[in-house]
C-alpha cells in the first residue's frame, strides 16, 4: 500500500486533473439539457453525468459508469447519434422513435374529421396528381377524381318551354286541338291525336259518304282508261319495276313506280290531255300556306294535284284575293303559293314501313282539303250542302300494295268532323299484276270526271261570295 503522505498530493493532483475534464462536460451537458428540451424528449432519457463536486471521476470509475450506463439502457434498442459541436466534444441522443411505447410521450386524442371532398380540395388534389402517370403507375385514374362533393345538388331536369300561340292551329273544324308534345306520326298516337282534332281514321257505318259518292267512287274503279304505250310493248314492264324498287328506299319507289299508280296530272298535259291544264302538281313541297288542323309540321305530301289559279276567272280571283293574303298569310284557300283548293294526296313508304303511317299523313292532308271547302260553304251558308260528300281522295303505297281513300266531312251546325271511306285496298301483284294498272285508271278518272264536279262546286259558291266577306286570312308573328 502506498505512504500515507502521499495520498494528499495524489488526490490534489487527481482534482486538478479532472476539473479541466469536468468544465467542458458541464458545458456539454448544459448544451444538452437545452437540446432535449428543444426536441421535448423525456427527462428520464437524459443520463445525468456526476456532479465534480460530489465525485472524483477516475479511468475505473468511467468504466464502471459506462457498464451501468449500458445495463440501464439494455432494453432500449440502438441510439441515434446525434453530433452537437461544442469545442471537440460528442455527444449521445436517444432516437426518439426507439424508446420504448410506455416511456414515449403520447400527444393528446384527435377528433379527426371526415374527409373534406369539397371542390377545392379535389381541385388541389387533381393538380398535384398527374393521371396519365398515375395510369402507367396504377393502371386506373385517381381516386379524386371519382369523388363526388357533398355539396352537390342532384340534377334537375329542364321545364319544357310553353307553346307560342303561333303554334296553335288556326281552324274552327271540330273540337280545340289538346295542348302538349305531339305525338310522332308513325306512333298510333297520333291517331288520337287526329281524332281529337277531328278527324276520324275509321271508316265508321254509322256516318257514310251518301249514296251518290259511293256509285261515284265505283265509276271512278270501273272507267277504263287508256294506259301508257310504251308498256304495251313490254306486258311486264309493270312487274319489273316492281321488283327492282322492292329493296329501294322511298325516294327511288316515288320516281319509278309511283308514276305508274298515281300518273302526273302536268306531265299527262304535255302529252296532249289538254282539259287537264289547270292542274299543278306538288312533289315533297310542304302545304306554308295552309290552316293546319292538327298541332305539329304542316302537311308535306309525297305528290299532291290541286287547282292553277287559271281555273277561276279574273272577277273570281279578285273575290279571293282577299283571302289569299300576302305571302306570309295562311288560309283556307290555298296550299302552296301556286295550288289553290287540293284534291288529291299521295303518300309512299318502302320496305317494313307500314301503310298506315302513309294513311295518318294523307288523312290530315285530305282533311285540310276537306276543310277548305267547307269553309268556303260556310261564308255562303251552303255548308250543309257538303253533309257527306266526298270532296278530296288520297292514295297509300309501297312497292306491292297500294290504298285508295275518299275523304267526307260531317257538318253538324258550327261543327265540323272528318272522315274517309275505303275505295280500293289490294295488292296489284297478285294473280301475275292483274290489278296493275287500277290505281293508274282511278286517278286518271280523278281528273275527267272528279275534277269538272270539283271545279263546279268551288265556282258555285265563290260566285255567290260578296265582295265584302272574306276567309279567315292569319299572319304568323
Amino acid at each position: 500500500m502506498a505512504p500515507s503522505e502521499t495520498g494528499p498530493d495524489l488526490k490534489r493532483h487527481g482534482r486538478r486533473s479532472s476539473q479541466q475534464p469536468s468544465r467542458t462536460r458541464k458545458s456539454a451537458r448544459l448544451q444538452g439539457k437545452q437540446h432535449l428540451s428543444e426536441q421535448q424528449l423525456p427527462q428520464e432519457q437524459t443520463q445525468q453525468p456526476p456532479s465534480p463536486a460530489n465525485h472524483v471521476l477516475t479511468h475505473t470509475d468511467e468504466s464502471r459508469a459506462s457498464r451501468e450506463s449500458s445495463d440501464r439502457s439494455k432494453p432500449l434498442p440502438s441510439a441515434r447519434k446525434q453530433t452537437l459541436r461544442a469545442g471537440t466534444i460528442e455527444h449521445s441522443l436517444l432516437r426518439e422513435e426507439d424508446v420504448p411505447c410506455s416511456e414515449q410521450q403520447q400527444p393528446p386524442p384527435q377528433n379527426y374529421p371526415h374527409k373534406d371532398t369539397s371542390k377545392q380540395e379535389i381541385d388541389s388534389e387533381a393538380e398535384s396528381v398527374d393521371p396519365v402517370q398515375h395510369w402507367a403507375q396504377e393502371g386506373a385514374w385517381p381516386q379524386e377524381y371519382f369523388e363526388q362533393d357533398s355539396n352537390m345538388s342532384r340534377p334537375r331536369g329542364k321545364k319544357r318551354p310553353a307553346s307560342s300561340s303561333s303554334d296553335q292551329p288556326l281552324t274552327t273544324a271540330g273540337p280545340s286541338v289538346p295542348k302538349g308534345r305531339v305525338p310522332d306520326v308513325n306512333s298510333l298516337r297520333y291517331e288520337k291525336l287526329l281524332l281529337a282534332s277531328g278527324i276520324d281514321m275509321k271508316s265508321g257505318r254509322a256516318v257514310v259518304p251518301t249514296n251518290e259518292c259511293k256509285t261515284l267512287c265505283q265509276t271512278l274503279l270501273d272507267t277504263p282508261q287508256t294506259i301508257p304505250q310504251d308498256t304495251l310493248v313490254n306486258p311486264t314492264f309493270f312487274l319489273d319495276v316492281c321488283e327492282s324498287v322492292s329493296d329501294k328506299n322511298e325516294a327511288r319507289v316515288v320516281r319509278d313506280l309511283t308514276p305508274l299508280l298515281v300518273p302526273s296530272a302536268e306531265m299527262l298535259n304535255l302529252r296532249g290531255a289538254a282539259s287537264l291544264k289547270h292542274l299543278i302538281d306538288s312533289v315533297d313541297e310542304t302545304w306554308v300556306k295552309c290552316i293546319s288542323i292538327v298541332r305539329g309540321p304542316r302537311p308535306k305530301p309525297d305528290f299532291s294535284v290541286g287547282l292553277r289559279s287559271t281555273a277561276f276567272t279574273a272577277k273570281q280571283l279578285d273575290k279571293l284575293k282577299p283571302s289569299v293574303g300576302d305571302w306570309a298569310a295562311t288560309s283556307y284557300v290555298v296550299a302552296t303559293d301556286d295550288m289553290y283548293f287540293p284534291f288529291l294526296t299521295c303518300e309512299v313508304k318502302c320496305g317494313n314501313q307500314a301503310l298506315d303511317i302513309a294513311d295518318r299523313h294523307n288523312a290530315h292532308s285530305a282533311s285540310i282539303a276537306v276543310q277548305a271547302i267547307v269553309q268556303l260553304y260556310r261564308l255562303v251558308s251552303r255548308q250543309h250542302e257538303l253533309h257527306r260528300k266526298i270532296l278530296a281522295f288520297s292514295i297509300s303505297h309501297d312497292n306491292k300494295s297500294v290504298s285508295i281513300y275518299g275523304h267526307y266531312a260531317v257538318v253538324q251546325g258550327a261543327t265540323t268532323q272528318f272522315h274517309r271511306h275505303r275505295v280500293r285496298s289490294f295488292n296489284f301483284m297478285e294473280q301475275d299484276g292483274r290489278e296493275s294498272w287500277t290505281a293508274y285508271r282511278f286517278t286518271r278518272n280523278i281528273y275527267d270526271i272528279f275534277v269538272p264536279i270539283h271545279v263546279a262546286r268551288i265556282v258555285s259558291a265563290v260566285d255567290k261570295l260578296p265582295d265584302s266577306k272574306v276567309f279567315r286570312v292569319e299572319t304568323p308573328s
